[in-house]
């Protein structure tokens, strides 16, 4: 699809605030954790689960949105989802208990996936394997920041108007983009094009997509690299309260974060052009082991009583996100342009499925610390580097070449 000048533009925004929209309302309430474990006078792992469960719940309905987006269209799905996502919002800021805030995320979660899978899937259909990469680095530098930065805002909410505010913000998000997206969004899957939604067809869908190793070879990194930065979201939030530091200042240390995935994201963009896309990709891989070392060293023989500690070895892991994601996720969902829609929940599924792992239990197993942590992302570091190396060399056999 051609599009030119304000028409663009416009688009541009609106898809970036469907790919915002979950992870906002699954961040801007962070520097907050400590509040809320006094006002609904809950433990901080019970806390730490309405992030799992919110993201679990991302995660699984993601499965179901892409093959109805490609049965009925973009359109009204994204609506449907939507609509939910306002509900989930403004339910979330009226509980008593952690057990209502838990169902209320899930809720939220229903409707926040919606942008997630169906943004992606919409920029599959407008935008050939050429382009999509162009878009996705317009729209991902913002997206990857989003978690940087949402927490900045839901710092400033939280500290004059109370951590209440920060769904009401992520609800008048949705109504904004609901608004927006029924005047400014056309549908985009052709009639003729709409895939069957017979179970079927939907589990042959997702096994087509499973069984090709140049998935894999783009998945596992994105899934890794999310983790290792929900991980670093959820933990070191406790380690900043523990050095002393208020709501207000912790929403400040996601800045050079969000500036960090920026600058990945020029580097990606100059990398590609110059070397290509793959070149690139690994280069994101390598960013992501050292800045993973850094923070293991960090925490392993100097004592962590300041925030840049944490901070500086994360913004390399961070740059490493301006990277990883776009070009992953644009390899991955451009695979199977037929199935774009099922692939992008696929895609998604693994992404946030893994990361609501690493949100809910790392903490539960293995306690919060700065060493154990740092270990845990060094670890998905690896995974991500030799997952990668694994099916690239499996795809290359698989072809013949």
């Amino acid at each position: 699809m051609e599009m030119k000048g304000k028409s663009f533009y416009m688009t541009i925004v609106i898809l970036t605030m469907m790919s915002m929209m979950g992870l906002l309302a699954s961040d801007i309430y962070i520097p907050g954790l400590d509040v809320l474990t006094r006002d609904l006078n809950a433990s901080p792992q019970n806390i730490q689960l309405t992030i799992g469960v919110y993201l679990s719940g991302l995660a699984v309905f993601q499965l179901f949105y892409g093959p109805l987006s490609d049965r009925f269209g973009r359109k009204p799905v994204i609506l449907i989802g939507f609509a939910i996502y306002i509900i989930g919002s403004i339910a979330a800021a009226c509980v008593q208990t952690v057990d209502q805030l838990l169902v209320a995320r899930l809720f939220q979660a229903c409707g926040a996936c919606a942008g997630l899978v169906v943004g992606r899937a919409i920029i599959a259909d407008w935008f050939d394997a050429t382009q999509a990469p162009k878009v996705y680095n317009i729209i991902y530098p913002l997206v990857a920041a989003s978690p940087a930065i949402a927490p900045l805002i839901g710092g400033y909410l939280i500290s004059y108007l109370g951590w209440r505010s920060t769904f009401i913000f992520v609800f008048l998000f949705g109504v904004i983009l609901m608004i927006l997206t029924l005047l400014f969004i056309q549908e985009s899957k052709d009639p003729e094009q709409r895939s069957h939604i017979h179970p079927r067809v939907i589990f042959s869908n997702y096994g087509v997509i499973l069984k090709e190793s140049r998935f894999w070879q783009y998945v596992i990194a994105v899934f890794t690299l999310y983790g290792a930065w929900f991980t670093f979201l959820t933990q070191a939030v406790f380690l900043y309260s523990k050095m002393g530091y208020s709501t207000t200042q912790i929403g400040y240390f996601y800045i050079p974060l969000a500036i960090a995935i920026y600058l990945g994201n020029l580097l990606c963009k100059a990398f590609s052009h110059r070397y290509g896309g793959e070149s690139a990709f690994i280069f994101g891989l390598g960013l992501f082991f050292v800045g993973a070392l850094l923070l293991t060293l960090m925490n392993s023989f100097i004592h962590v009583s300041h925030a840049w500690q944490l901070i500086i070895p994360m913004a390399v892991v961070a740059m490493s996100n301006g990277i990883i994601l776009p070009l992953g996720m644009s390899f991955a969902i451009g695979l199977k342009p037929s199935i774009s829609g099922s692939a992008s929940g696929m895609v998604g599924f693994f992404q946030i499925g893994f990361s609501s792992l690493c949100a809910s239990w790392f903490g539960h197993l293995f306690g919060i610390s700065g060493i154990v942590m740092s270990l845990e992302i060094l670890t998905l570091s690896v995974i991500a580097f030799t997952g990668y190396a694994f099916f690239r060399l499996r795809s290359v056999r698989l072809m013949g070449v």
